[in-house]
């Protein structure tokens, strides 16, 4: 299995690369964990990772730390990344930029991807409203780059889900509704909720907030599981 974490924002990708593998030792706590860079990589140990089983442990965490840029180890890694996502064993790659080629290779490798990008660099600040008007717009893949953004800037994802609820919940009040525009909303949010509702079935909107309700109740807000969750959701809208 492989996980990637990429993007110019190396605090915030660092902070997931290393959340992420305290979180997967807590919830693996017979697995065996290996942090592989620059300083401490070996061919020899990496070809043992990928196809060697332990007589101490039958499962690996593995952090490969920016060895995709490396020269001298970039070429070893990379000609593996199918094996990788094959495997048995949790591979979490952390690069800061990476080839396109090389890119689209994981992309549809990976069981995960995680993209943090500086706010600042592009000169473009999230928009809280951005998820909301996209589920309005029944535009998942919008959505889902404003969720990955989101969380790049260090929005909590149980905030998030807040505002898809929030969202959802008005789109309910239009499509069930025969009001003009009820007094408890206002005419903007109402007219807005109106349009997106055309988008959706009433048994839709229903599903999906059905869905929501199980998934809070099902994931506790603030962990790996929550954000990862919601993000699958949003996938499926």
């Amino acid at each position: 299995m492989l996980y990637l974490i990429h993007g110019r924002d190396t605090v915030k990708s660092q902070n997931k690369y290393n959340d992420l593998i305290i979180s997967l030792r807590e919830r693996q706590p017979e697995s065996a964990v290996f942090l592989l860079n620059e300083e401490n990589f070996t061919e020899a140990q990496w070809q043992e990772l990928l196809v060697g089983q332990s007589l101490f442990y039958q499962k690996y965490i593995v952090g490969v730390n920016r060895l995709l840029a490396s020269k001298d180890f970039g070429g070893i890694v990379s000609a593996d990344i199918e094996t990788l996502a094959q495997s048995p064993h949790i591979f979490i790659m952390i690069e800061e930029k990476i080839e396109p080629k090389i890119f689209a290779r994981l992309e549809k490798s990976a069981e995960k991807i995680l993209f943090f990008d500086q706010s600042e660099v592009d000169g473009e600040k999230f928009n809280d409203f951005a998820i909301a008007d996209a589920l309005c717009r029944r535009d998942k893949k919008k959505m889902w780059l404003e969720y990955i953004k989101a969380l790049a800037e260090g929005r909590e994802a149980d905030m998030i889900f807040w505002q898809i609820w929030w969202q959802l919940k008005m789109l309910l009040v239009a499509k069930t509704t025969r009001q003009k525009t009820p007094k408890t909303i206002k005419p903007f949010v109402f007219n807005k909720a109106v349009r997106g509702a055309t988008n959706y079935t009433e048994e839709e909107l229903k599903a999906l907030a059905g869905k929501l309700v199980r998934f809070y109740h099902q994931n506790f807000p603030g962990s790996e599981d929550f954000a990862f969750g919601l993000e699958k959701l949003i996938l499926e809208i």
